[in-house]
């Protein structure tokens, strides 16, 4: 119930944010990044968010709002994989070092993280070899650089590798790895949500 009525309240967002589309495209923009990642991937198809993903990513990087542009980046890489979509696609790895790119350029290094962890799940896919449930390879080492961070970035970058490695898990169908992954991303969960 109480995800129905989160979904209600943001279609009215939704249509109030029209008002802003054309005086604040950053209001707008950083409106529709919000209520896609927060609500609407949970009701509609996640085909339907790339869009608005990767349309709020260079306005708002531009703007200075360097985290919900960098995010806009990061939700289109996990819709992109959600949807099923082909992952030797022009539309999916150049997107994701430009992503990465933006990162560098702009010292954000929990996002650096993400963007290169998710371009080694996507070599492990390509490659499939013993150990492909591993984030270890030609351009990223999950050991390595959890040995070098601690506090909340590496909570959250140890969230967002986990999540990568349960897919892999799952591809791979590798048990093992699926039990610890969901042992980790556990914590991160709110038993208070109901559907």
């Amino acid at each position: 119930r109480t995800l129905k009525t989160a979904n209600k309240v943001a279609v009215a967002a939704e249509k109030i944010s029209e008002i802003f589309r054309d005086e604040n495209k950053v209001a707008y923009k950083e409106a529709q990044l919000i209520l896609m990642a927060t609500v609407f991937a949970l009701f509609r198809p996640f085909r339907e968010c790339l869009d608005t993903a990767l349309d709020a990513h260079r306005p708002l990087l531009n703007a200075g709002k360097t985290g919900f542009g960098l995010g806009a980046g990061m939700s289109y890489a996990y819709m992109y994989l959600n949807a099923g979509l082909p992952l030797n696609s022009p539309l999916l790895e150049p997107k994701i070092i430009l992503f990465g790119e933006a990162s560098s350029r702009l010292q954000m290094r929990t996002f650096i993280v993400t963007f290169d962890a998710y371009r080694q799940m996507l070599l492990n896919l390509r490659k499939q070899t013993k150990g492909s449930t591993e984030l270890k390879g030609d351009v990223f080492d999950e050991d390595a650089f959890l040995r070098t961070i601690d506090g909340p970035a590496r909570t959250m970058s140890l969230r967002d590798t986990s999540a990568l490695r349960l897919f892999l898990s799952f591809i791979f169908w590798d048990e093992e790895c699926m039990i610890k992954m969901l042992e980790i991303l556990s914590k991160f969960t709110d038993p208070d949500m109901s559907v």
